[in-house]
């Protein structure tokens, strides 16, 4: 079943109950308020609009939109479907993905517009992923986008100003393409094998 939610707060709370709806239908925009709004993803979501012109989730220069993140174990999924990503900011040493942040997880955007995000300090002005790594285990991040439009994003003190991507699985299909972005070294992608 899919439950529409009209808030941020709403559709934050419903994203980050682990027994919260697999499906999310948002209308209309939906704003950020506090540092602390950035949305926490450890489980298998779907979070789609209408109309990637009107469904719009705009952090306001606030925060990062998602964390995406599966630690040890492989729940941290999120789908995004026919929405505007927008305006959005990691801010500190280390804290890259002024969108989207992925962790070990796994990202498919699919008729999406992401816009006017940054990230300070670090790297990805739209989306930095990477992988978990540890003595017994490493799990990668998997990133896929249909018909992804990442626009006027930045990482003015570090790399990939569209997309960072480190030890991930990327794959990028349809119409997608980065424009007008910008960064230290690699202004739209950044691809690195290790840290």
């Amino acid at each position: 079943a899919t439950t529409t939610v009209s808030s941020w707060t709403e559709l934050k709370a419903a994203v980050e109950n682990p027994s919260g709806a697999a499906s999310l239908t948002i209308n209309g925009t939906l704003t950020a308020t506090v540092a602390s709004d950035t949305i926490k993803v450890t489980r298998a979501v779907t979070i789609q609009g209408t109309d990637k012109a009107t469904c719009i989730l705009d952090a306001n220069s606030n925060c990062r939109i998602f964390t995406i993140s599966s630690m040890a174990s492989d729940n941290g999924k999120l789908t995004l479907k026919n929405l505007t990503l927008q305006n959005g900011i990691a801010s500190g040493t280390g804290q890259g993905g002024g969108a989207i942040y992925c962790n070990a997880s796994k990202l498919t955007a699919e008729n999406i517009i992401i816009k006017s995000c940054r990230s300070e300090n670090s790297r990805g002005g739209a989306i930095y992923a990477k992988e978990l790594s540890s003595s017994s285990n490493n799990i990668l991040s998997t990133i896929s986008l249909k018909d992804v439009e990442i626009m006027e994003c930045m990482a003015p003190d570090g790399n990939g100003g569209g997309l960072y991507c480190q030890n991930t699985k990327l794959s990028i299909f349809g119409s997608s393409k980065i424009i007008k972005c910008s960064a230290l070294s690699g202004g739209a992608l950044y691809i690195k094998s290790t840290d």
